[in-house]
């Protein structure tokens, strides 16, 4: 009984807030993530497993006490700080963002130390910027489409590899910030060296 109450409440929650999903007439579509994402939950990608579409009943429970903590935090500390702590999926449901990164171990021992892991996320995923550059991303999908779309913004292969890298036993975290737009682009004439030995330069 208690459960089915919290449950209700937490719909009313969500339900309260913009549904980024809602509707495809009244939604337009702004990027080709969403775009994507939209494509997922319409079921073009195949079937969509029963955790994309619904929260078992402890996700519910999490989520309710994550929804308390971020309005006290907001009246007790910085009511401006935007926190990435339940964003939606890509089928529109609001995710704890904790169970969206997924420990994995993958059978290729390359893939066990983080710098050449980090250089297949590089290079297997292709990267888009975020879109809005300024805004955190209204949809953080899960790894496992991520690495099936090959496609993703930072956050997303951010979790990709933080969820690679915990698999294998490293105590790894995805981190987000506001940043000069030097540290974040690469020049179009700029090796990754140069990129380094500019922003040294920049401190001095």
């Amino acid at each position: 009984g208690d459960v089915y109450k919290r449950q209700n409440k937490t719909r009313k929650d969500q339900n309260s807030l913009d549904h980024f999903l809602a509707s495809r007439e009244l939604q337009p579509i702004i990027n080709e993530k969403q775009k994507r994402c939209l494509d997922f939950r319409d079921g073009k990608f195949g079937k969509i497993p029963f955790c994309y579409e619904q929260n078992s009943p402890k996700e519910e429970l999490v989520l309710e006490h994550v929804i308390q903590y971020q309005t006290q935090y907001k009246l007790i500390f910085e009511e401006d700080r935007e926190l990435l702590l339940y964003p939606k999926n890509e089928c529109g449901v609001y995710k704890f963002i904790c169970t969206t990164i997924r420990p994995t171990k993958l059978g290729y021992i390359e893939l066990y130390n983080y710098d050449t892991c980090a250089e297949f996320i590089a290079s297997y995923i292709q990267y888009e910027e975020l879109d809005p550059p300024d805004e955190i991303p209204q949809i953080i999908p899960s790894p496992t489409n991520v690495l099936n779309w090959q496609k993703g913004d930072s956050f997303d292969m951010s979790i990709v590899l933080c969820s690679l890298l915990i698999g294998v036993g490293y105590d790894a975290y995805v981190v987000y910030g506001i940043a000069p737009v030097s540290y974040t682009h690469l020049r179009a004439h700029e090796t990754p060296e140069h990129l380094v030995c500019r922003l040294l330069l920049e401190k001095k």
